[in-house]
C-alpha cells in the first residue's frame, strides 16, 4: 500500500503543471503581449453577444474562434514556433498592424481536402512555371505534370519532388514551403492567402470568399428544405467554417461594421440631447431618401439603427419620432438606458468630436477617451506587444469615466470587470484536473 501511495504521488507530480521537462531557454519562443499592461487592457468593458464583459473575455472568444486556441502561435518558414501572443494583445494588434497580421498563418484550416483545394492554385502556378521552363529535364517535367494532375496530392509527394528534381534554390524553397502548408501538421492559413485563393468550380476559377458565401447561401436553403434534397458536401461545410473565421478576423482587423458584431465599447446616450439628435437625423434621412443614407456619418447611421431596433417590436401606430410624444420619449430613453446595444469603436473614432457632442456625449470625458485610445494605438505600433502599463491604465480609466457619464446605471464597475478577467486567467475548471489527479 505504501508503495502504491508513492507511485500515485509521483504520477501526480509528473502531470502537475509547470513540472514539464526543462527546455533550453534560448530555443523557447518569445512570449508577446503578456504581463500587467495587457492584463489591465483586458479589463476594458465592452459589449459582446448581448452581454457586457471585459475585453479579456471577448478577445479569448474571438481568438479561439479564429485560431482555434486562446493563445496564438506564430511560425517561421520551417514551421517552428517563433512567438506566442496573448489573446488581448493579439486582438488589439490586429487593427493596429493589419499588414503584419495579413501574412500570419492564424486562421484555422484543419480539413485537408479543403486545404488542398485552397492551395491548388498556388501549387499549379509554381509547378506550371517549372514545366514550361526550358532547362527543366523531361523527367522533372513529367513528374511536375503528374503532381498537378493529382487530386489527392500530399505533402510528402511535393517534398519528394523538391528533393529529387533539379531545381534552383528559390524553386526548391517555394516547393518546400507549399509542401509544409499542405502537411497535416500545418493547420492554419493567412488572411491574405484566403483572400487571394481561387477555387475551381465548373471549370472556372471562383474567389474563395465568393465561393464560401455561395455555399453558406445553399446551406440556408438546405436548412429550409423539408425534402432534404439540398445538401452540402463536407468540403463546403468546412469552407463555411473557414470563411466565417476569415470574416471574424477581417471585421476586427478593419474595424468594420458588418454582419459580424464589431467591437462595441460605449453605451448610447439616453439623455434629451441624444433624442433631439435622433429626431434631426430622421428628418435628414427622409430628405435624402434610401439612396442617400450611405452618405450619412456613422454616428447618424447608428442613431437610425437604434431607433429602428426600438421600433421593431412596436405596433405601427406607436412608432413615433423623438420630440413628438413625451410618453414615447420616456419609454425610448428607458430602452436606451437598459436594453440598447453599445456603440462600435469605429463610430466613435470616425466621428468629429462636435458631432458626438451633438449626440449627447460629454465633451471632456469623450476627448479624454479618444486621446487615450489613440495614444495606446501609437504605443502599440511603436512597440508591438510591449506597451507600457500606464497607457492601458489611462485608457481603461478614461473609458470608465466616459461610460459612467453616459450611463451610470448599467456601465459596469471596475471590480466586476477585474473579477471576470481574473476568473478567465485562473481557469478553475481546466486546472481542477490536476488537483483531482493529486487527490
Amino acid at each position: 500500500m505504501r508503495r502504491f501511495r508513492w507511485l500515485m504521488l509521483g504520477l501526480g507530480l509528473a502531470l502537475a503543471p509547470g513540472l514539464d521537462r526543462p527546455s533550453a531557454a534560448d530555443t523557447a519562443p518569445a512570449k508577446v503581449g503578456v504581463g500587467p499592461a495587457y492584463e489591465q487592457l483586458g479589463k476594458l468593458a465592452v459589449m459582446h453577444s448581448g452581454r457586457i464583459k471585459p475585453l479579456d473575455t471577448m478577445a479569448r472568444e474571438e481568438v479561439k474562434q479564429i485560431f482555434g486556441r486562446e493563445t496564438i502561435k506564430l511560425h517561421d518558414a520551417k514551421g517552428d514556433v517563433i512567438a506566442t501572443w496573448g489573446p488581448v494583445a493579439a486582438f488589439f494588434d490586429w487593427s493596429v498592424r493589419p499588414d503584419f497580421w495579413n501574412d500570419q498563418s492564424i486562421i484555422l484550416v484543419d480539413y485537408l481536402p479543403l486545404k488542398r483545394l485552397l492551395l491548388a492554385g498556388a501549387i499549379d502556378e509554381r509547378l506550371g512555371a517549372i514545366v514550361v521552363k526550358e532547362t527543366t529535364s523531361e523527367a522533372d517535367r513529367a513528374a511536375a505534370k503528374a503532381l498537378m494532375a493529382d487530386k489527392s496530392l500530399t505533402s510528402a509527394a511535393l517534398s519528394k519532388f523538391a528533393r529529387q528534381a533539379k531545381l534552383s534554390a528559390e524553386e526548391r524553397m517555394e516547393i518546400d514551403r507549399l509542401a509544409l502548408q499542405l502537411g497535416e501538421d500545418h493547420r492554419w492559413m493567412s488572411a491574405r492567402e484566403l483572400e487571394e485563393a481561387d477555387v475551381m468550380e465548373g471549370g472556372r476559377k471562383v474567389p474563395f470568399v465568393t465561393w464560401f458565401r455561395q455555399a453558406a447561401g445553399r446551406g440556408q436553403d438546405a436548412e429550409n428544405d423539408p425534402t432534404g434534397a439540398t445538401k452540402l458536401t463536407d468540403v463546403e461545410k468546412r469552407a463555411i467554417e473557414v470563411g466565417t473565421r476569415l470574416v471574424h478576423f477581417q471585421t476586427h482587423r478593419d474595424r468594420e461594421i458588418r454582419s459580424i458584431e464589431p467591437l462595441l465599447v460605449m453605451p448610447r446616450p439616453n439623455n434629451p440631447t441624444y433624442l433631439a439628435f435622433t429626431a434631426e437625423v430622421v428628418k435628414k434621412a427622409r430628405k435624402l431618401g434610401q439612396d442617400g443614407l450611405r452618405d450619412l456619418p456613422l454616428m447618424e447611421l447608428d442613431a437610425l439603427k437604434a431607433l429602428s431596433m426600438y421600433w421593431h417590436d412596436l405596433p405601427g401606430e406607436d412608432r413615433k419620432v423623438p420630440g413628438v410624444d413625451a410618453k414615447f420619449d420616456a419609454k425610448f430613453a428607458v430602452w436606451l438606458q437598459h436594453k440598447s446595444g453599445w456603440v462600435p469603436l469605429r463610430v466613435l473614432l470616425d466621428a468629429k468630436p462636435e458631432l458626438l457632442e451633438q449626440a449627447g456625449y460629454p465633451s471632456h470625458q469623450l476627448v479624454a477617451f479618444l486621446d487615450a485610445f489613440r495614444a495606446l494605438e501609437k504605443a502599440e505600433s511603436s512597440a508591438p506587444g510591449t506597451v507600457p502599463q500606464a497607457a492601458t491604465t489611462h485608457l481603461v480609466a478614461s473609458a470608465q469615466q466616459l461610460g459612467e457619464a453616459v450611463n451610470k446605471v448599467t456601465y459596469p464597475s471596475p471590480k466586476a470587470m477585474a473579477r471576470e478577467a481574473y476568473y478567465n486567467e485562473a481557469n478553475p475548471f481546466w486546472n481542477a484536473q490536476y488537483a483531482y489527479g493529486l487527490a
